[in-house]
């Protein structure tokens, strides 16, 4: 009795496993039909988008231009006349340089008076973290306490413009002084030409701070300076410390956007001229104690006789 029990036992077992056997085979069919369906579905979608994108790209344009696109196709047009007019120069046999009237668009060259130039300042050179071969330094005692003193009031009483945001007061001035002793000490620091661009001196358009306590400055890249578009361009900044009876307001060169322990940190003592590329990541921590007062000039570089094509596919 027990073994034809066992018997039976076995052969139920039997027929449960070939029905387990056959009910998963078609479920595995299903599943692989269900996939090779949708793998030719997206096949077949991605070829039809390919046609539609091919198509669209034969017709012709007939919807509206936007204002970003008609804004560059203006801009491409001003360029274009501006390399008209270089050629149309040098067709003319003109070498010389055209310069609007106006103040903040002249620059001090190799031709001013050396006879006031310091030749006794030290200079610092700044190994910037990940930024080994860029151009950063600092030239200690280039004025002394005095002429800052006398330097700050006649920028001043110069003051073209000033403007007050946050914890700072930022003032357009100009110093015919401080540019004409300045600029022969430095030109020799400076490269004669930088990405195939010509030097031609230093601006005397400057540009006044005083931060105040509180006022920090977050990781940035100093801003170029181009008084005429396609012409001139300013590819280094030059700052001039006037006091250093402040705390805090300390300049950090940054390997990455977040600070570091391998960030370098300077704050150049009064009378100090500090000069690096504009394309430096760097910050200003805050100011903690007093007030800063720095003058900030930029290195002009003629861009004009740059080829159009080659910088356009730059």
């Amino acid at each position: 009795m027990y073994a034809q029990t066992q018997s039976g036992n076995k052969d139920i077992k039997t027929i449960l496993t070939a029905k387990l056997k056959t009910s998963m085979m078609h479920f595995l069919r299903k599943v692989k039909s269900r996939v090779s369906n949708k793998a030719k579905k997206a096949t077949a979608k991605s070829v039809y988008q390919q046609s539609a994108n091919t198509e669209q790209m034969k017709a012709p344009l007939t919807r509206k231009l936007t204002q970003d696109e008609i804004n560059e196709a203006e801009l491409a047009l001003k360029r274009l006349q501006a390399e008209k007019n270089r050629l149309e120069d040098l067709l003319n046999g003109s070498s010389g340089r055209h310069f609007t009237s106006q103040r903040s668009c002249s620059y001090t060259n190799s031709n001013e008076d050396v006879s006031n130039t310091n030749n006794n300042y030290e200079k610092e050179t700044i190994r910037v973290p990940r930024y080994q071969q860029k151009v950063a330094f600092i030239l200690h005692k280039m004025f002394t306490n005095e002429e800052c003193d006398e330097l700050l009031k006649e920028l001043e009483g110069n003051c073209e413009e000033t403007k007050s945001k946050d914890e700072v007061e930022t003032s357009t001035t100009h110093s015919e002084a401080m540019v004409s002793r300045l600029w022969p000490a430095i030109e020799k620091e400076i490269p004669k030409t930088w990405m195939g661009n010509k030097l031609l001196g230093l601006s005397n358009r400057c540009v006044l701070e005083k931060q105040l306590k509180g006022y920090a400055h977050k990781p940035h890249m100093d801003e170029a300076y181009e008084p005429i578009e396609f012409k001139e361009k300013s590819f280094f900044s030059v700052y001039v410390f006037l006091n250093d009876d402040y705390e805090g307001g300390q300049s950090s060169f940054l390997k990455n956007w977040q600070p570091s322990a391998h960030d370098v940190t300077v704050k150049p003592k009064k009378g100090s001229v500090f000069i690096h590329q504009h394309n430096l990541l760097h910050q200003v921590t805050p100011v903690t104690q007093g007030s800063k007062h720095i003058a900030r000039l930029d290195v002009m570089y003629d861009i004009s006789k740059k080829d159009l094509l080659s910088e356009l596919c730059d």
